[in-house]
């Protein structure tokens, strides 16, 4: 059984559900001007973070934010709720909440990487199955190379 050291006012339910691991290992970052620059994507929870990360972020990186919860499948939710006064229920709710909106923002990301990859690739690529055809000898099939005429 793992320990839980919970804040004060803590609801003692919520650590059954084994969705807090552990307060000591809980670093909040702040986000710096070069992560508006970095990053292709900033997502929030709530309408909160989305107006305190929009107060910060420079006009023309506001497209990157979006909401975790735009990713969903499943749910149809405006933001991740706060399950801290709740009970193990709720942090249950907020669990599966996140891991539907981890998989469509997965799902997003994969669909993004493959378009990039496309638009980057020249039109004239070879497969690397064709270019190991090419470099084969005709008549033997062997990877030893064919004599240059």
């Amino acid at each position: 059984m793992r320990e839980y050291r919970l804040p004060c006012g803590y609801e003692p339910s919520a650590a059954r559900s084994n969705v807090v691991e552990s307060w000591d290992r809980r670093d909040d970052l702040q986000l710096t001007a070069d992560d508006f620059e970095r990053a292709d994507l900033l997502l929030v929870m709530d309408d909160g973070n989305l107006a305190a990360v929009t107060a910060r972020c420079p006009p023309t990186h506001r497209p990157k934010l979006r909401r975790l919860t735009e990713f969903c499948r499943a749910y149809d939710s405006r933001a991740v709720p706060d399950p801290y006064y709740g009970d193990a229920a709720d942090f249950e709710r907020v669990l599966d909440l996140v891991e539907d909106a981890c998989e469509g923002l997965l799902a997003h990301v994969r669909r993004e990487l493959a378009a990039r990859d496309a638009a980057a690739a020249p039109a004239w690529r070879v497969s690397p199955a064709a270019r190991s055809r090419a470099r084969t000898c005709g008549q033997c099939r062997n990877r030893a190379s064919a004599p240059r005429r």
